[in-house]
């Protein structure tokens, strides 16, 4: 029986004019039963926050040994950066190689480089809020061949391991 069901027969034992119990024997049980029904969903719920605990303590647990996985993949991967030196690896197992990135800009003087922009009004190379360098801008002028003071384009290149 239900809960719903179980206060409905609990209503039925009941006189509505007088209010008397009709029949004590089934009313006590009824009672009884309701209670178990209710002390079931109550233990429930406090084994659903038990197993909620457990999953937070278990998503810190995984949490913090990815983020040390992560620390010493990128430690490792530093090393045998520096131990390569660019030269390439190849074996059964593995294949450590290099590729270009695209070519990006490397600002060496901001404030030189906007005093400069600044002072030609080259809006292609600012965005005009606070002065703010437009990187995509100052490629473009370096690009095209012109002097542009504190950056320069770089190649950079980046180890591959498949």
């Amino acid at each position: 029986m239900t809960l719903y069901e179980i206060d409905e027969a609990l209503l039925n034992l009941v006189d509505p004019e007088t209010g008397e119990i009709m029949d004590i024997s089934a009313f006590t049980e009824l009672q009884m039963d309701r209670e178990k029904k209710l002390e079931g969903i109550a233990c429930w719920i406090k084994d659903l926050f038990a197993e909620e605990d457990a999953l937070k303590n278990e998503e810190d647990a995984l949490r913090a040994r990815r983020a040390a996985a992560r620390r010493k993949r990128e430690s490792l991967w530093t090393y045998l950066q520096t131990m390569l030196a660019g030269e390439k690896l190849k074996t059964g197992k593995v294949a450590v190689t290099y590729r270009k990135n695209p070519p990006s800009v490397q600002v060496d003087n901001e404030a030189e480089l906007l005093e400069w922009a600044s002072s030609r009004c080259r809006t292609d190379l600012l965005r005009l809020k606070a002065p703010e360098l437009d990187i995509s801008g100052v490629k473009a002028a370096i690009k095209k061949g012109e002097y542009v003071p504190g950056a320069r384009i770089v190649q950079e290149t980046r180890m591959v391991i498949q």
